[in-house]
């Protein structure tokens, strides 16, 4: 159905003169052409339609960068350009990701956390998740990669205060006394931190302990103070993960709905796929998995999906 509104916007402008002597009949033709033009606004997009984010965005606590983001996201969605929702579905989405793998790390599934804070940089490629994925590498006792994700954000920025601070713990890890002071001396002389102040004095501590730094493995007092864990009720770490579940159900429908009026029906599919792995009842989802598959040839899936 296409709406012709210059024409219906004539044909009006006829009866409004013919009705002029009835205030009220006038009335009743505006407002058709209001609903009229929200009508012809709304088709075009009908056959993938955006999921609204839950009121509750509103109400929970969230990071405020987060809270940024996904406010430039209902933005995006209401000026209804493709290419402006993906764009935000995908930042909205990798902050997400890896505000969900800091809880994961909360409960000590430092595997956990590394798949999914590699999973957020395929989304939002920043620093400072390279370096959340270099502690859960040290946590989960792979510190060779730790050094590697520090090292890389080191030679893009060597002014990165952070950085050096992490490459501190990952030698005071290893065992290596020396480079791990001065790293962490680096990153106190960029940007003075209180934990960088302890960490420095850990690292000067272990040194004192042993006739060889470049070989001495660290205490396991050491080891602890390396990574302490934030504390979090179990109530509030749950409802933090319902939470974040939403957003990421919400966010990735609203990627693969962008990619799906682009035409990108298989890319569009796996972001669908990816939402439903994250929440399954996601309004809207099950049938945009079903029109998505079918443009994209996978009948089966399609079938699947629409057949509830």
């Amino acid at each position: 159905m296409k709406l012709n509104l210059t024409s219906a916007t004539a044909a009006l402008k006829a009866v409004q003169g013919g009705l002029a002597r009835f205030p009220l009949l006038r009335c009743l033709s505006f407002l058709f052409v209001a609903v009229a033009c929200t009508l012809a606004q709304a088709l075009p997009q009908s056959n993938y339609p955006h999921t609204a984010q839950h009121k509750a965005a509103h109400s929970d606590p969230l990071p405020g960068q987060l809270r940024l983001r996904l406010r430039a996201l209902d933005a995006a969605r209401n000026a209804g350009d493709p290419a402006a929702i993906a764009a935000a579905s995908r930042s909205v989405v990798g902050l997400t990701l890896r505000s969900f793998a800091e809880l994961q790390m909360v409960q000590d599934q430092p595997a956990e956390s590394i798949e999914i804070y590699r999973r957020s940089i395929d989304f939002d490629d920043v620093s400072g998740t390279h370096l959340d994925l270099a502690l859960a590498y040290l946590c989960a006792d792979h510190p060779d990669q730790a050094l590697s994700e520090a090292t890389d954000v080191l030679v893009v920025n060597p002014q990165n205060a952070r950085a050096w601070r992490v490459q501190g713990q990952v030698w005071t890890w290893k065992g290596n006394y020396g480079q791990a002071i001065e790293s962490l001396r680096k990153s106190d002389a960029l940007q003075p931190a209180a934990e960088t102040t302890r960490l420095l004095q850990l690292a000067l501590a272990e040194s004192r302990k042993h006739l060889d730094p470049e070989q001495s493995a660290p205490s396991r007092a050491a080891l602890a103070e390396l990574l302490p864990k934030p504390k979090i009720t179990p109530a509030a770490l749950q409802a933090r993960r319902r939470r974040l579940r939403k957003i990421l159900g919400n966010a990735l429908n609203d990627l693969g709905t962008a990619e799906a009026r682009e035409e990108q029906f298989s890319l569009a599919l796996a972001h669908f796929h990816e939402a439903e792995q994250w929440q399954p009842d996601t309004p809207g989802l099950t049938r945009n998995i079903g029109m998505a598959a079918t443009r994209a040839g996978d009948y089966a899936e399609a079938a699947r999906a629409l057949r509830p």
